[in-house]
Parts: C-alpha cells; structure tokens; sequence
C-alpha cells in the first residue's frame, strides 16, 4: 500500500493529475450531501442532481494567470451538458486575494470573456480559514493546491479523479466520457 500512495504521489507531481483512491476517504461523503448556493437562482442544486450524472467542481478566479481554463471549461460543459456533465465554477480569493468580482457582475464578466453558462456558486474559502464545508471534505482527498484545482465526481457524487490548477479541463475528456458511458 505504501508503494502505491508514493506512485500515486509521484504521478500527481509529474503530471499534476491523480486517480482518486475509492476507499474510505472517497467514499465516505459525497458531493450530493453537501449543499450548493447559486449566484444565478435559477440553478437549484437539487434539481441538477437529479438531472445530471457527472459533475466538474472547479475553484476558479478571474484575477488568476489560469483564467482561460473558464473558456475550455465552457467547451467542457457544452459538449457534454445533454449527456449528463454538469460544471460546477466555485469563485474564491483564498490564493492572492485573486477573484475580485462577485455575485452578478462575475457572471456578467465570465458570461462576456468566456461564454460561460454553467452554474458558479457564490464565493467560498477553498483554503483558508473558514473553509468551507465542501471544501473541507474535499481536502481530505486532496486539498487545493492553487485556483483552478479540478474535482471529478460520478452520478453518486464520489470523488473519482483531482487534476491540478495546471492541467487544462479538455484534458479531462476521456475520464469525462468514461463516466458519461455508465
């Protein structure tokens, strides 16, 4: 077991990717549990669980060099939308104070320079104190390292795949795919 979390480590490193072990930390809590409070009101997050089965779940922030990552998630979203993918956006300042914006005038600006359609939720700490409570459990399987850390959940809402602040989105097609084919 200790050779396969210091792969595991190692592969993160190198790649800025990881596989989410399925034991005890993944599965004990799931993102359908936690609740989610949209900029936009028209995003209910219980309907959305029951309309979709794949969820993306990314810290974002405008002010962040890694902004462009909310256009290829848009691509994401609308590629994959009637098949069951939903993207999460979860603005927060916790890396250098990074997202300025808030509430309509960030889905306005997102909306204008990236097409963005898909839900954001209003501002939470990621990683600093108080994190929120999502974000605490999401840390247990692996805490945000910048903006821009992805979280890949199946239809039960279990954390199966993190990719790093650096890992562009459409790099997650495959796994994407895989979990829309369930």
């Amino acid at each position: 077991m200790e050779s396969l979390m210091l792969f595991l480590n190692l592969w993160n490193w190198i790649f800025g990717v990881a596989p989410v072990n399925a034991g005890p930390i993944g599965m004990q809590d799931s993102l359908l549990q936690y609740e989610l409070k949209f900029i936009d009101e028209k995003w209910d997050w219980k309907q959305l669980q029951s309309e979709y089965k794949v969820f993306l779940v990314v810290n974002t922030a405008t002010g962040c060099g890694l902004h462009k990552q909310l256009g290829q998630l848009e691509e994401l979203y609308l590629k994959y939308q009637s098949q069951g993918l939903l993207v999460i956006a979860v603005p927060s300042s916790d890396f250098l104070s990074q997202e300025p914006l808030d509430g309509a005038e960030l889905i306005q600006y997102c909306s204008l320079e990236y097409g963005a359609t898909y839900p954001m939720t209003y501002k939470m700490h990621v990683a600093s104190e108080p994190i929120a409570p999502l974000f605490q459990w999401l840390s247990k399987i692996q805490k945000p390292k910048w903006n821009y850390q992805k979280y890949l959940f199946n239809a039960q809402g279990h954390c199966v795949f993190v990719a790093g602040p650096t890992q562009e989105p459409l790099a997650l097609e495959s796994q994407i795919q895989s979990l829309l084919s369930v």
